[in-house]
C-alpha cells in the first residue's frame, strides 16, 4: 500500500470516531506508508486542537500525514458536540 486513510464518524459504531488515535498508532509501527485523514469534520471540532493534534502526528510520522478537512453531512453528529445545525 502507498497510503492508509482513516475517516471520521461520530454518529454510530465506527472505529474512526478518533482518527488521530488510529493514525498515531499506525505511525508508531510503520515507516513509509502515507497517512491520511479521510475527512476531518472541522465543523464540530475545535480548529486549534485539530491543528495541534495533526501537526503532532505529522511530526511523529516524519512528515507522512496528509490532512483532509470537510464540514460533514450527518445532522446526528452536531448535538453530540452541543451544536445546533441551524447555527
Amino acid at each position: 500500500f502507498d497510503s492508509f486513510s482513516v475517516g471520521e464518524r461520530h454518529a454510530g459504531e465506527f472505529i474512526s470516531s478518533s482518527p488521530t488515535t488510529v493514525l498515531a498508532a499506525i505511525a508508531a509501527v510503520t515507516d513509509r506508508i502515507r497517512l491520511q485523514s479521510g475527512v476531518t469534520v472541522l465543523a464540530v471540532l475545535d480548529p486549534v486542537r485539530v491543528a495541534e493534534d495533526y501537526a503532532t502526528i505529522d511530526q511523529l510520522s516524519r512528515g507522512r500525514l496528509e490532512l483532509g478537512i470537510g464540514k460533514g453531512h450527518e445532522a446526528l453528529q452536531y448535538p453530540l458536540f452541543g451544536l445546533d445545525l441551524a447555527d
